[in-house]
């Protein structure tokens, strides 16, 4: 009677687990999930990056049906969707069940290894070879020459009274492959570690501002997890911008489609040569009596009881001066919108969406990004920069278009209900720093998992594994051996012969 089999289903989710094309797939479907999630903005880490709510960002980087579909896919927080927790589970239980496979595999490889192979292992391998030899072949000179030659061998005599023989040589990379597969589970763990008792986020500061950084472990945090992380007590950091600078630095040669493209005006042209060279904050950050200063740069942070803030990014906001019988209204510039001056219930002028405000004005204009810093030139301070702009200005009477230099001297003037109004720009400029926060407890297991991953793979493609089966029953020999070229398996296998033929 035939033995019974256990459950069939999960012997077939077994074999899924253990499938290394399988595997690969779901590497592959995370990577690209990963990419998807690099590439679009995510939800809870955009939330400190400006005072826009998080919708409106959406909308105005990417349009609102854009917007529609990646809410819809839920492509603005990836990493909560179920494809994304669903594949990682996968990815970590076949992780878990190929460990348990290889390491079982490899220890019965090394505690008992199978020596008594029938004829056909040897016929099916079309390494193996057959030869006669006489009856009193010498298997015993066969074995000594094995652990002469390095190898851990293994003698058996078989039912059908043939001898048989094992040795294998650098057993070593067996256990490397088990390190390696280790390895990528020590580094599935570390980041799931990392990602649920760590926090990353953005802080928006203003030269000069002082904030609280509070890190709540449940903030952005699967609802899998939230639940028992709520209870966790929450990590406060006192944070000061001491000073934040933008640095420009100045084109000697435009791109040839600025210098040829008559559409780009010499105003336009000598506002391009301007670009950010450099931007630094001077942060000082304090915790549990522990302060600590430095200069910020990108790449280079600062770091406290294992907190890293990064320079990541910046905002420079410079202010629209509107002058009119010698009454002055500042207001900040708003970007990438047509505008129109207005005056509002006391009289004074005020900016206004283009589209709201026609027929009132004779002007309508559109403000490029006001450029103020400190102007470096073979990395050496040359002047003050700005605060300058170009205004794309349209006359509304003759849809004519022209380019102004816009700075705290030069401007243009719109007619307002018939009344004048110059428009400069103002003295005042508003620098914001933005800063990526980063704070992991999984990084020291990562690094072990790298350290291992290294040492694994090192192992496994400098350390050649050999294995060599031999049979000899009556008046035939089989010999099998196995592994990668060289190592003188040829001459072994001459030797071999040799020993078993001589007569």
């Amino acid at each position: 009677m035939a033995a019974h089999k256990t459950w069939g289903p999960f012997n077939f989710l077994w074999k899924w687990l253990n499938s290394l094309p399988i595997a690969i797939y779901v590497m592959l479907l995370l990577a690209l999930l990963n990419a998807l999630g690099t590439i679009l903005p995510q939800e809870h880490l955009v939330g400190g990056m400006s005072s826009v709510p998080i919708d409106q960002q959406y909308i105005q980087k990417y349009g609102q049906q854009r917007w529609e579909i990646i809410r819809l896919l839920g492509l603005h927080h990836i990493y909560f969707t179920p494809l994304f927790f669903l594949s990682l589970v996968w990815l970590c239980v076949s992780a878990t069940v190929c460990n348990i496979t290889r390491y079982k595999r490899t220890m019965r490889e090394w505690k008992t290894p199978a020596v008594k192979r029938g004829p056909g292992f040897y016929r099916a391998d079309r390494r193996g070879i057959e030869f006669d030899v006489e009856p009193d072949a010498d298997a015993a000179a066969v074995a000594t020459l094995l652990r002469e030659q390095g190898f851990r061998v293994h003698e058996e005599t078989d039912d059908k009274g043939a001898r048989c023989i094992y040795g294998d040589r650098g057993f070593m990379q067996r256990w490397a492959m088990v390190v390696l597969h280790v390895a990528v589970l020590v580094l599935l763990f570390g980041g799931i570690y990392g990602s649920i008792f760590g926090n990353k986020g953005n802080v928006r500061m203003a030269d000069g501002e002082k904030k609280t950084l509070t890190l709540d472990l449940a903030e952005g945090k699967h609802p899998l997890v939230k639940w028992f992380l709520d209870d966790l007590p929450k990590r406060s950091y006192e944070l000061s911008q001491d000073t934040f600078r933008i640095d420009y630095g100045r084109k000697l040669i435009l791109p040839t489609v600025l210098q040829n493209d008559e559409e780009f005006s010499p105003e336009f042209q000598e506002y391009s040569h301007y670009f950010v060279k450099d931007y630094v904050s001077t942060l000082t950050a304090e915790r549990n009596g522990t302060t600590v200063s430095s200069e910020v740069i990108v790449n280079h942070p600062l770091v406290i009881d294992k907190l890293m803030l990064f320079q990541s990014g910046y905002e420079q906001n410079g202010f629209l001066s509107m002058s009119r019988d010698g009454e002055v209204t500042e207001e900040l510039v708003p970007a990438d919108m047509w505008l129109s001056i207005v005056t509002d219930t006391s009289g004074a002028p005020a900016l206004a969406r283009a589209e709201d405000n026609r027929g009132q004005t004779d002007k309508v204009f559109l403000l490029e990004k006001v450029k103020a810093g400190d102007l470096y030139i073979d990395n050496k301070l040359d002047r003050h920069l700005g605060p300058m702009t170009v205004a794309h200005v349209q006359n509304m009477m003759t849809n004519e278009l022209e380019d102004v230099m816009l700075d705290t001297e030069q401007g243009f003037t719109v007619s307002v209900n018939g009344r004048n109004v110059q428009v400069r720009l103002s003295e005042r400029i508003q620098n914001f720093s933005i800063f990526s926060y980063k704070r992991d407890p999984g990084m020291p297991v990562l690094y072990l998992g790298w350290i291992l991953m290294i040492v694994g793979i090192g192992a496994a493609l400098y350390i050649p594994f050999h294995k060599v089966h031999v049979r000899v029953e009556r008046n035939e020999a089989m010999l099998l051996v196995s592994g990668v070229r060289g190592g003188g398996l040829k001459g072994l296998k001459k030797r071999i012969h040799a020993i078993l033929t001589a007569g």
